[in-house]
């Protein structure tokens, strides 16, 4: 809906203002979206005895909503040559909603703490970033300028668009996002309980058998 209509879907997003004008599938797009968003506010009010856990939910889903509206403004300013590679990370991670479906899982708790909730977001951020690095560099050479990819962004803040298929190059990207990824993944083995290890274990070789590492 971002990509048909910026300005629009915005406006609708985060004003509420009516979508006057534009597509049909946008007015469409945008009113489902609305009346999800909707149905999983009752379900959570109606269904889940833990405020915490109905608090993280809720704020978790404006995150995701308000991450994908800043990875499309930061691609257009990457247009006039403003650029912040880590700003568009964390924007661009939220798209793959692994924070959101962990804490999904929590609901089935019989034994809920409201300090797993950290841990969660932890281990949610790590996957989140794992699997964007991955996926945005195998699909980068299908992707278009108009779309958020993180490989692509970090290209042209970097004036090396052109060399995107250079190994090098691609080992340069990892390597500096690496760093980053590897401080959480230690933050959270001192920080992670062995009712959520197993959790990470499984993540991390579900991205390696979905989305193959061009490195």
């Amino acid at each position: 809906m971002l990509s048909l209509d910026f300005d629009r879907s915005k406006n609708f997003i985060l004003n509420q203002k009516p979508c006057l004008g534009g597509a049909v599938s946008l007015k469409y797009g945008l009113s489902l979206m609305n009346e999800l968003i909707h149905i999983f506010e009752y379900n959570i009010d109606q269904f889940i005895g833990f405020p915490e856990l109905r608090q993280a939910l809720m704020a978790e889903l404006n995150n995701i909503i308000l991450a994908h509206i800043k990875s499309f403004e930061l691609l257009q300013q990457a247009k006039q040559g403003q650029f912040s590679c880590d700003e568009f990370l964390c924007t661009r991670q939220k798209r793959l909603s692994c924070t959101m479906m962990l804490l999904c899982d929590c609901i089935s708790l019989k034994n809920f703490s409201p300090s797993i909730i950290e841990e969660i977001k932890l281990l949610g951020r790590v996957i989140e970033i794992q699997m964007t690095l991955t996926r945005d560099t195998q699909k980068w050479n299908k992707s278009t300028l108009s779309e958020p990819n993180v490989y692509t962004y970090w290209l042209i803040a970097n004036q090396k668009l052109i060399l995107g298929e250079n190994g090098e190059v691609l080992a340069s990207f990892y390597n500096e996002h690496n760093k980053l990824l590897l401080s959480l993944v230690q933050e959270l083995e001192q920080k992670i309980t062995p009712q959520l290890s197993h959790l990470k274990d499984q993540a991390m070789n579900a991205i390696q058998l979905f989305y193959k590492p061009r490195l």
